[in-house]
């Protein structure tokens, strides 16, 4: 079977912000250089998502038909549709989901 390459990522606008918000409140709290590791790290995990795109547990709580995914102190909401991955958003694991529809 030949193989696939990796499924293309598309980080929603809100995802962009909270990433911004994580990397920003790391910086804060535990120093640029802990920042920029953690988010070089989440990279990494989003990478794998690329070539593992049902890596995360179904749950309909953030969206329809989504699926989260672990990291470290993060959760990462997404969508597959066969086609592309949708990060939805990326949410400290003790924050409230608001709805994502």
């Amino acid at each position: 079977m030949p193989s696939r390459s990796p499924w293309p990522i598309i980080v929603s606008p809100e995802a962009e912000d909270d990433l911004g918000e994580m990397l920003l409140d790391g910086a804060i709290t535990w120093g640029e250089i802990a920042a920029r590791a953690y988010g070089v790290a989440l990279v990494r995990g989003l990478d794998r998502l690329r070539t593992f795109p049902l890596l995360g547990e179904r749950t309909e709580f953030a969206a329809p038909n989504s699926r989260r995914l672990l990291f470290r102190e993060h959760v990462i909401y997404y969508q597959f549709d066969g086609r592309a991955i949708l990060i939805l958003r990326v949410l400290h694991r003790r924050q409230d989901v608001p709805g994502l529809t």
